[in-house]
């Protein structure tokens, strides 16, 4: 390491400037900087470890190979000097990433023997645990552990090693703040009580995120209680046909989360307007999201749905009614109207609105100019642009000049709409200068040259755009998207003819 240049000035040997610096430097310079001299080396290094996979972690104990069977094995023992090199840099890390990597045993008891002498981490405040090897979890937990993220596939091994860490806990991170489990496959042996119990024991929890059927009311009754619970999310379960529709809780207590915002579960809407509807309801909800199954409702549900939300909740700022049953095509399903949807504009501070349903939206220009004047505050709009069963869109590229004027704020925006039809007259002075994403999802398209001409005309050359955002295209979309990309292609040039 070489010393620092007397000439060097006296602001670049501060510590706190140079981390500033550092912190908006790519990774290359950040390693060049950490040969200049000892304060460089201290921020820069600070900066390049602070967010580390865990192979890297490995590799400071020594070269590591595949073995036979797949796994990562090392290639030799590590030795007192990779012990002393990995304890160089493991104060430094502050987040750690295990990702879906098999390791063999051997490497985790190579690390066993370390973690005997103290904490492996000391410093510690984010894992993300993407791996089978749960039994191996506590190797990286202490007090200081702020967010833990723990992921499994289906095939997870020992049930066992899955109960005795998440029964732990409360003893090894009282502290956390944050909690996932939403991607965690949970075994039978841990009940409703044990996972209710964890729970409790973790008191300064601030976000959670559970799988879709343990938010039953048992554990969503013992998380009323939690005085700082802000962000309560339930992951879709899709193994073993699970079904989620009896969860969070229709009874909950008088003071039940004092501090919930935000608020995102998988139910029936019908079940969702009985949550909200409740005496003591959660009150400070600021966002809240519904991942419904479109077979199990009607017209109805939805209407009563947007009015007990509209009602109740008149400061919500985010909305979102999410549709994730894209495999089935319910025999009785009828289209959104403005009839249904008229109580959404009593939400006037709505912020970002995302509809989503099987068949498209029935809104004319009116109605959307009607929905766009109450919400002045949107910024994020999407008009299910989506729709899986396709139909002539009511809309056209007129709606986008209407939204010119009303709505300032936007920066995102879905729409299902018909390009096929004559473009609106440009104008020059009249742009959606705030919009950074216009999604078009199926809408159908022509003359590409016109639409690109047009929408040249009204977006800034920032905006991305993008379509067919269904995971079903019909042989038309490979052809609209073709002439989508085109248009993205032709707006993003300089060329003012083409």
């Amino acid at each position: 390491m070489t010393m620092a240049f007397p000439s060097q000035p006296r602001a670049l040997q501060m510590p706190e400037l140079l981390h500033t610096i550092f912190q908006f430097s790519e990774p290359e310079d950040n390693y060049a900087s950490a040969r200049v001299c000892k304060t460089w080396s201290n921020e820069a290094l600070a900066i390049l470890w602070r967010s580390v996979m865990f192979d890297v972690v490995l590799d400071l104990l020594g070269p590591t190979t595949p073995s036979a069977a797949g796994d990562l094995v090392f290639v030799r023992c590590p030795q007192p000097e990779d012990w002393s090199r990995l304890d160089h840099y493991a104060w430094r890390i502050h987040h750690l990433d295990v990702p879906w990597q098999p390791y063999h045993p051997s490497v985790f008891q190579h690390i066993v023997s370390l973690r005997s002498r103290g904490i492996l981490f000391p410093n510690l405040e984010a894992l993300d645990f993407n791996n089978n090897d749960l039994g191996n979890v506590h190797l990286f937990t202490h007090a200081k552990l702020k967010t833990l993220i723990l992921q499994s596939a289906d095939d997870v091994g020992e049930p066992l090693h899955t109960k005795t860490l998440l029964l732990h806990l409360p003893l090894e991170t009282y502290h956390l703040h944050t909690l996932n489990l939403g991607f965690l496959l949970i075994p039978e042996e841990v009940s409703h009580l044990d996972l209710a119990s964890v729970l409790q024991g973790l008191p300064a929890l601030k976000t959670l995120w559970l799988p879709g059927d343990r938010l039953v009311p048992q554990i969503a009754n013992t998380l009323a209680w939690h005085p700082v619970l802000e962000c309560l999310v339930s992951t879709v379960v899709t193994h073993a046909n699970t079904t989620t529709w009896d969860v969070f809780s229709t009874s909950l207590e008088l003071d039940s989360y004092p501090s919930l915002k935000q608020l995102e579960i998988a139910v029936p809407l019908d079940r969702a307007a009985l949550i909200l509807s409740q005496t003591h309801r959660p009150r400070c909800l600021v966002l809240f999201a519904v991942k419904c199954y479109w077979s199990e409702e009607f017209v109805d549900s939805y209407a009563r749905f947007i009015d007990v939300i509209s009602s109740h909740y008149p400061k919500l700022e985010t909305l979102f009614v999410e549709n994730n049953d894209v495999y089935q095509d319910p025999p009785n399903l009828q289209q959104m109207t403005f009839l249904e949807l008229r109580p959404i504009m009593r939400l006037s501070a709505l912020r970002q609105l995302v509809l989503t349903h099987p068949l498209q939206l029935d809104l004319d220009l009116g109605q959307i100019t009607e929905i766009a004047k109450a919400l002045p505050s949107i910024e994020s709009l999407f008009l299910n642009e989506s729709p899986r069963i396709l139909s002539v869109p009511n809309l056209t590229m007129t709606a986008l000049v209407t939204l010119i004027s009303l709505c300032p704020k936007l920066e995102v925006l879905g729409l299902y709409v018909n390009a096929s039809v004559t473009m609106p007259p440009i104008t020059n002075d009249r742009t959606l200068a705030s919009l950074r994403l216009l999604s078009v999802g199926r809408s159908s398209i022509v003359d590409a040259r016109a639409v690109a001409r047009f929408l040249k005309s009204i977006l800034p050359k920032s905006c991305a755009l993008c379509s067919n955002t269904t995971p079903h295209r019909a042989p038309e979309d490979y052809v609209y998207s073709r002439r989508w990309d085109w248009v993205e292609k032709k707006r993003s040039t300089k060329e003012s003819r083409y």
